[in-house]
């Protein structure tokens, strides 16, 4: 429900600017303002004997809707001539927040803002919340969550495609999608009502091929929204690297350079770095989030060993593990053989085992092996018994910090990845709200228990019916048409206080 109270907050940005606006709403907003506004310059007010009347007779209510006025604002409880300011106003509905509205554009100093603000707190406003006035448009039908979202989303965007996905969200592109789910789900409920009310009319009886093809448009759509989630959300979030691999298989040394900066300790001890360490870094306008991890070893001590849980769970949550294999010099290891040395290099370097593998898999993550310090020996001979050893499931690279070219590779093969997200996959228009996806997975879960429940035969009416009705129910949360409150509060709360 929408608040009757009138909220006050500035709509730019803290800190020192040229000028700062200060956004006013709800129902009395010019009333409010009158109580603080003089039409005209300050020397009209320090010169009251020589004030224009037609000024003083002027009012803040009496302005048109877009309408501004240039003028001044006083302290509505001492008097205080308190800066020289424009301000604008707009009637509802036709404002940001569909309610009547006042923004006043004062000067940017910080005592100016403070004063202006106090001002407006005295003349009967409240500071308004973290996203309220968002929150009061959707409530007032100026658009729907999805694009209250997208609009979040346009915010904190940090890249161009992050801006353009949000501006498809925004403008009602990914909105019409949620529709038109919801208007097939609507009108198959409406024909299954129609025949549970009326059995005795043939006409309202659904046949096998209209079942099905319903069923499948709606299955094709929900589809193709959630094909798209995965590279959306990357491209909203950044892309998660972690760095895996034993005691000085370079893992800090690889983060430091693709980086460009010397965020982790490097040393020869192993079990240098016992924590996870993050370092982001832009790749082709990718936001790359590169995680360092402690090194994958028996007998660790207590401090090493919570290192090496945070290694797998880091590891667990991101879209890419570099998997990393050093290799022993072949000048440290001149007694070896080369069968030797590679069962050496192997044995030292701690392999995932084929459940941590599956369970990477369950999750989409994807697994490179990095055969690290390329420039100190041969790594032909190690990458084909990993291949043998894993099969060409997983691809197998050569890394060395020392050779430019062999990180802008391994950089390359990340970003690769990242596009094949999309490949063969609409990019009309891409979902990156996890409460989104969830919402259509749950939707597909429902279609999907109808058909396993009944394959190709048509569900009793009243089972298909109730189906139907809680997939409804779904889409209505996710734009909005059914506010869930908790929800709403998430969603508003990552908005600043002025928007």
């Amino acid at each position: 429900m929408v608040s009757d109270d009138v909220i006050c907050a500035f709509a730019t940005a803290e800190g020192l600017a040229a000028l700062a606006v200060l956004r006013i709403s709800g129902a009395g907003s010019a009333n409010l303002a009158d109580k603080i506004f003089r039409f005209g310059p300050i020397k009209s007010e320090l010169r009251e004997a020589k004030a224009d009347s037609a000024l003083t007779k002027r009012t803040v209510v009496g302005l048109k809707g877009y309408q501004a006025a240039y003028g001044h604002v006083v302290d509505p409880l001492t008097g205080e001539i308190v800066d020289e300011v424009v301000l604008t106003r707009f009637k509802a509905p036709r404002s940001y927040t569909g309610e009547e509205m006042v923004e006043i554009s004062c000067h940017g100093g910080a005592i100016s803002k403070m004063k202006l603000l106090t001002a407006c707190l005295r003349a009967g406003s409240r500071m308004a919340t973290a996203g309220e006035f968002s929150k009061r448009a959707f409530l007032n039908g100026k658009f729907s969550l999805i694009e209250a979202e997208g609009l979040a989303d346009l915010l904190n965007a940090e890249a161009e495609e992050a801006q353009t996905l949000a501006l498809q969200q925004l403008s009602g592109e990914l909105g019409y999608k949620f529709k038109q789910v919801r208007d097939l789900l609507l009108e198959f409920a409406a024909k299954c009502e129609m025949g549970i009310e009326y059995p005795e009319y043939p006409e309202y009886d659904i046949e096998q091929v209209e079942y099905l093809s319903r069923l499948k448009a709606i299955k094709d759509l929900l589809s193709d929204l959630c094909a798209g989630y995965d590279q959306g959300r990357i491209i909203k979030e950044g892309i998660k690297i972690a760095l895996l691999g034993a005691p000085n298989a370079g893992k800090s040394s690889l983060m430091n350079a693709l980086v460009h900066e010397d965020k982790a300790i490097v040393t020869n001890i192993p079990g240098t770095t016992r924590d996870v360490l993050e370092a982001e870094v832009r790749y082709k306008g990718l936001l790359c989030q590169y995680c360092d991890t402690a090194g994958l070893r028996a007998g660790a001590d207590i401090v090493e060993q919570e290192g090496i849980k945070r290694s797998f769970k880091t590891a667990l949550e991101a879209d890419v593990v570099l998997w990393l294999i050093s290799v022993l010099p072949r000048e440290n290891s001149a007694n070896l053989a080369t069968d030797s040395l590679i069962e050496h290099n192997l044995t030292q370097a701690i392999l995932p085992s084929t459940d941590l593998l599956a369970q990477f898999e369950a999750k989409g993550t994807q697994v490179y092996f990095v055969v690290s310090k390329s420039d100190l020996a041969e790594q032909a001979e190690i990458k084909a018994k990993i291949e043998d050893l894993y099969g060409e499931k997983y691809k197998v690279l050569s890394c060395s910090v020392l050779q430019a070219n062999s990180l802008a590779f391994l950089q390359a093969q990340i970003y690769a990845y990242y596009l094949s997200l999309g490949k063969g996959k609409s990019q009309a228009v891409r979902v990156s709200s996890y409460r989104q996806y969830q919402g259509l997975y749950n939707i597909s879960c429902i279609i999907d228990t109808l058909t396993a429940d009944y394959g190709e035969t048509i569900p009793p009416l009243d089972v298909l019916d109730q189906m139907l009705q809680a997939c409804i129910e779904e889409i209505e949360l996710l734009t909005g048409e059914k506010a869930d409150e908790a929800v709403l509060t998430t969603i508003f709360s990552k908005f600043c206080v002025g928007k």
